[in-house]
């Protein structure tokens, strides 16, 4: 067989095992993968992203509340997550009270302390959010 008849019958089997680094333990391609993610700055008050995968838009719910929607939905909301924002002093590296994790979008408020829900909302100039999950 070609390496491009190789190729091709890997992506056509929708299912890729690969072998690790380690030349033991293999592990899934499709399933390693970074499924969305995003970097944004929202300092100016209107959120600008930088550069993004599987991102197809955001709506500013307010200071520090963003929904980020998704080009191609995922297949349930039990997805993996994780995020962080930061400007100078202040970081969040959890989602507040206004979290929804939804199958075509992500939403969150980001405050100004990482230990009070009830903290201020606050726009920072680093957002990156990241999903590992099951594409629909």
């Amino acid at each position: 067989m070609s390496r491009s008849a190789d190729l091709a019958g890997l992506i056509a089997d929708k299912s890729t095992a690969i072998v690790g680094e380690g030349g033991d333990a293999t592990t899934n391609l499709q399933q390693g993968l970074a499924k969305f993610w995003h970097q944004t700055n929202a300092s100016s008050g209107t959120p600008a992203t930088q550069d993004s995968l599987n991102l197809s838009g955001i709506t500013d719910n307010g200071v520090g509340n963003f929904t980020f929607a998704f080009t191609n939905n995922m297949g349930n909301n039990d997805y993996s997550f994780t995020h962080y924002g930061i400007t100078s002093g202040y970081y969040s590296l959890y989602h507040g009270a206004s979290l929804s994790v939804g199958t075509s979008s992500l939403q969150y408020r980001d405050n100004q302390s990482p230990s009070l829900s009830s903290a201020a909302a606050i726009d920072h100039t680093h957002i990156n959010d990241t999903i590992h999950g099951d594409l629909a």
